[in-house]
């Protein structure tokens, strides 16, 4: 699996994820996963809980179940050499097969507040994703499991067409490098 790049999109519930990962997949050639999904379409989860509004996850099976997933999804050995984002907000979910990159997305608080209200989040699951904004969480676990110079941040609160150019620029130098 060392060949593969994979991107990783990361950030809060709410802050654009899987809208820049659809774009960047289209844009980059690149097979989009989104993790959320594939969690319910395979019964990767525990449960659900109601109180949470979420499925209840076991990090360490969702992370095996993940890994065999990307081993086992082309034919032959072409998956060795596959190009995939993953969009979650389950940020230390890779395990060996490490991100080359990872995209943090972030917005303003109150952009935030609204389309998580406009999902009909309860307020106690708003105040959580708020806070989790507040102080950074997936950057941080980010920053910890894959280092620094490989998180790039992209702030979703303004149109698509405004922001995404420079995130594509800059996700292309990067790769480049690689090289």
């Amino acid at each position: 699996m060392k060949d593969r790049q994979l991107i990783l999109i990361t950030g809060t519930p709410g802050t654009g994820k899987t809208t820049i990962a659809q774009k960047l997949a289209k844009d980059l050639d690149y097979e989009h996963i989104e993790l959320s999904r594939l969690i319910k379409i395979h019964g990767w989860h525990e449960g659900y809980d109601r109180s949470a509004h979420s499925f209840i996850v076991d990090e360490a099976k969702l992370r095996k179940q993940l890994s065999l997933f990307l081993r086992g999804n082309a034919p032959g050995n072409q998956q060795d050499h596959r190009r995939i984002i993953i969009d979650t907000h389950l940020t230390a979910i890779l395990g060996p097969s490490k991100p080359v990159l990872v995209i943090i997305t972030g917005c303003r608080l109150k952009t935030l507040f609204r389309r998580l209200k406009a999902r009909r989040y309860p307020q106690k699951k708003i105040r959580e994703n708020l806070d989790a904004e507040i102080f950074e969480v997936c950057r941080t676990d980010a920053e910890k499991r894959y280092g620094p110079e490989k998180v790039i941040d992209y702030d979703s609160a303004g149109p698509l067409k405004t922001a995404y150019p420079s995130l594509l620029r800059a996700i292309k130098k990067y790769m480049k490098h690689l090289k």
